[in-house]
């Protein structure tokens, strides 16, 4: 990369020094201590969660019922892009809520949301990611991660649009 005459070295430094600020290290070691610990991890606070039954039960459902709907146009683009929607109390659900899941060709996995009503959390199992559980956010009402509070929404889609043709229509 060249930069015009008298640019480029000042935004490196000042890239450098934001860097080197948030990483606990100083302007000439922009990389930080052996044992820094990054700034995002020390504000990091579990969220919230819904505890009233009813309202999370109906949000789980509804979350189903959005990501269904919002992916449904990526079958269209996708050779193998099979949906699967179980309801609530079926035989087949391994926990006591309703269950989603999107397969992709062999060899690229699948995608996989399992609500369990006893927990209060939905299970979100992806070939990119790999495994996580969320809570429904008391503030947002949202599904959020149980262990940093990232969105499940957003999961999903950065997972899809790096797997698959299409983009989910959320």
């Amino acid at each position: 990369v060249v930069f015009p005459k008298g640019k480029g070295k000042s935004r490196s430094l000042a890239t450098r020094r934001r860097r080197s600020r948030s990483m606990g290290g100083t302007v000439g070691n922009p990389l930080g201590g052996a044992d820094h610990v990054y700034e995002d991890e020390r504000n990091v606070k579990a969220p919230n969660a819904v505890l009233d039954q009813n309202l999370f039960s109906a949000a789980a459902e509804a979350f189903l019922d959005k990501v269904e709907v919002a992916i449904k146009p990526m079958q269209e683009c996708n050779d193998v892009f099979v949906i699967t929607r179980v309801s609530k109390g079926h035989p087949t659900t391994e926990a006591n809520g309703g269950r989603l899941t999107i397969d992709l060709k062999p060899g690229d996995g699948s995608y996989i949301l399992q609500v369990d009503e006893d927990d209060k959390t939905l299970k979100f199992s992806s070939p990119m990611s790999g495994n996580y559980t969320y809570v429904l956010g008391s503030k947002t009402h949202e599904f959020v991660g149980m262990d940093d509070g990232h969105i499940l929404e957003g999961m999903i889609v950065r997972g899809l649009i790096q797997q698959c043709n299409g983009m989910p229509k959320f």
